[in-house]
C-alpha cells in the first residue's frame, strides 16, 4: 500500500453537509466537507478550541472515501480551473462542480447563522490518517465538532 504525504488527521472525523443552489443550473444539491478538531500541520500551530474544514483532498484512504459516497454519492474528484488541480468536491447532475472555495464559505455563513440548518454526522470515532490536503481552521466548526460529542 502507498503512503500519502499530507497532513496527519485523527478521529472523530465529520462530515457536515449544508444544501447549496448549482451555479450553473440553480437546482439545490446537498454539499459536503469533511471536518476534524484533530490535525497535525507541522508548519503552522493549531489553535485551542479550533475546528478544521478539509479543502482540496487530492487523495483520501479508502475507509474514508467509501463512508462519504455513501452518504454523498455526488461527491467525486475531479478538476478544478480555478484550483488547477484534481480534488474531491460535490457535482451536480448538471456536472457543475461545487468548489472547495464557495463550499467552505457557505458552510462556515451557516456555521455563523444559522448552525441548525448544517447537518453534521460523525463518521469515524477513532482512527489516524494522511490525507494530502489543505485545510481551513475556525473556532465556530470547533464549536459545533465539539456539540457532537
Amino acid at each position: 500500500m502507498e503512503t500519502l504525504d499530507g497532513l496527519a488527521i485523527s478521529g472523530p472525523l465529520y462530515l457536515i453537509s449544508a444544501t447549496q443552489a448549482c451555479n450553473l443550473c440553480g437546482k439545490e444539491n446537498t454539499i459536503a466537507a469533511l471536518a476534524t478538531k484533530d490535525l497535525i500541520d507541522p508548519d503552522e500551530p493549531q489553535e485551542e478550541g479550533d475546528g478544521y474544514l478539509l479543502s482540496y483532498i487530492a487523495d483520501m484512504p479508502a475507509d474514508i472515501l467509501d463512508a462519504v459516497t455513501k452518504r454523498h454519492p455526488n461527491f467525486e474528484i475531479r478538476h478544478s480551473l480555478t484550483a488547477e488541480s484534481d480534488y474531491y468536491m460535490t457535482i451536480c447532475e448538471c456536472g457543475g462542480h461545487y468548489g472547495d472555495h464557495y463550499v467552505q464559505k457557505q458552510i462556515l455563513n451557516q456555521a455563523f447563522r444559522a448552525p441548525g440548518e448544517l447537518q453534521i454526522e460523525k463518521l469515524f470515532d477513532t482512527g489516524n490518517w494522511t490525507i494530502p490536503c489543505g485545510y481551513s481552521p475556525n473556532l465556530e466548526v470547533g464549536n459545533l465538532l465539539d456539540s457532537q460529542r
